[in-house]
């Protein structure tokens, strides 16, 4: 049987106050007199009292919470993004609630509906898909929402990230531009800014009509993981001279690599990182790695509802935000004047117009293949499925991501595993993806990719 919850009146009697005084040193402690705000401290502290906020929920139209759902709290990525919403919210005397989706849309839209139900002023999410009835709800809340991340064409409400594709583009552009030819992407856990920043990629690589060479998988990433990849790698493209990871977890797995096989970087491989994650300032030689300010977008975030809350016009609702290059040593430095002098530049430049499809997830478990001849031709096939049941099933993802395909997009020898919804799966190690094609020069169109429109 639970023991009686400590309440007020208990507080009261054992001070020798009345309720009232217990409940205003609650909300304000300089509002009752010093000897009788350690006197309640004190006995607060020695019965245990935990203010009971279900009423205040009830009876106020306000609660000084913020609801935040995370993507991972095993991913670095969003730690620091955590510290600056709880450091900036608790400057203007917020809470922060906080919920993991594990990159689950169906998840996010669970939680979603818990952290309203606890009637939080405002919702900070960190993807950009969300369900239908996740959009509804947060149109009835009729609260703030901050979008972060990825910079988003039609935002729920506000939002505030880094265009990943252009990004990307602009870093293989760099690399190009110093004399490397043989680059490949090293992904894991297929989201929307993994793809985002391979798409990236192939514009660059398909504008310079240079080949493509992809591996990975769609579980989480991790240095053994990034290791194995970067072997496959070396041994599918003997002539490699860059990579770009998705993340710096999988570039320094890389590096990890190169060095068991007494591969000099930069000199014989380029490597490049992506969100500057503080770990790569601590490998031989550090790591060049794209660097993303995640705390300051928190922060940033927690602004933005301030304003909005106290009816604050906002001049500006959508904000675009750009990277740095970290200080690192895994690009020469020619490499490294190049991509930092590119992406000072990162706000005037704009996609070249290419017919270039936006990469497309396959379906669990199955298997794919393609190839694309000099004069851009292409064969598909899947395990137990026809060419067109896989095109269909590209273009169908085509629909969610921020820059619609114009045409399907197969891959070569790629198998998802059935990876668990957790951050923590089960110990498993599915086979590598290999992509590698000889691009053609790509058929101009006088139509762009369009960004997609939410559900």
């Amino acid at each position: 049987m639970k023991n009686a919850r400590v309440t007020l009146d208990d507080i009261a009697q054992k001070v020798g106050v009345s309720k009232m005084t217990v409940s205003r040193y609650i909300k304000n402690p300089s509002s009752v007199a010093k000897e009788t705000g350690r006197n309640i401290k004190a006995m607060i502290d020695e019965l245990g009292y935990v203010p009971n906020r279900a009423p205040v929920m009830l009876t106020q139209a306000a609660t000084n919470t913020i609801g935040l759902a995370v993507s991972s709290f095993s991913n670095l990525l969003f730690s620091e993004l955590i510290d600056g919403v709880e450091e900036r919210a608790r400057e203007y005397g917020f809470d922060v609630l906080i919920s993991h989706t594990s990159y689950k849309e169906e998840k996010e839209e669970r939680k979603i509906m818990q952290l309203l139900s606890y009637q939080v002023d405002a919702v900070i999410l960190t993807e950009p898909f969300h369900t239908p009835a996740t959009l509804k709800r947060l149109h009835m809340a009729q609260i703030p929402v901050v979008e972060l991340m990825s910079l988003i064409d039609h935002p729920i409400d506000m939002n505030i990230g880094y265009d990943h594709v252009k990004v990307s583009y602009g870093a293989i552009k760099g690399l190009i531009q110093s004399g490397r030819k043989n680059i490949a992407y090293l992904r894991s856990r297929l989201d929307s800014r993994t793809m985002d920043r391979q798409y990236g990629y192939e514009i660059a690589c398909h504008e310079a009509h240079l080949p493509t060479y992809i591996f990975g998988s769609d579980v989480p990433s991790n240095f053994s993981r990034g290791a194995t990849m970067m072997r496959q790698a070396l041994k599918e493209v003997p002539d490699l001279d860059a990579i770009y990871c998705t993340n710096d977890d999988v570039a320094i797995g890389a590096m990890i690599a190169c060095s068991e096989m007494g591969i000099k970087i930069p000199e014989q491989i380029a490597v490049l990182g992506y969100n500057g994650l503080d770990i790569g300032t601590a490998t031989i030689p550090k790591l060049s790695s794209i660097v993303t300010a995640r705390k300051e977008m928190g922060r940033m975030a927690v602004d933005l509802i301030m304003r909005r809350l106290h009816n604050e016009t906002l001049n500006q609702q959508r904000i675009e935000l750009y990277p740095m290059l970290s200080l690192g040593e895994t690009l020469n430095p020619q490499e490294r004047a190049t991509l930092s002098r590119i992406f000072d530049t990162l706000y005037a430049i704009k996609l070249p117009k290419l017919k270039i499809p936006y990469p497309a997830v396959p379906s669990l478990g199955s298997m794919e293949y393609s190839s694309s001849s000099a004069n851009g031709g292409s064969s598909s096939a899947a395990a137990g499925q026809s060419g067109s049941a896989v095109r269909n099933k590209a273009a169908a993802h085509s629909k969610r991501s921020h820059h619609a395909a114009s045409a399907p997009l197969s891959y070569t020898a790629y198998e998802r595993s059935n990876a668990p919804d957790s951050d923590f799966p089960e110990e498993q190690t599915p086979p590598l993806e290999a992509e590698s094609q000889a691009v053609p020069a790509p058929a101009p169109t006088n139509t762009r990719a369009k960004a997609k429109k939410r559900h």
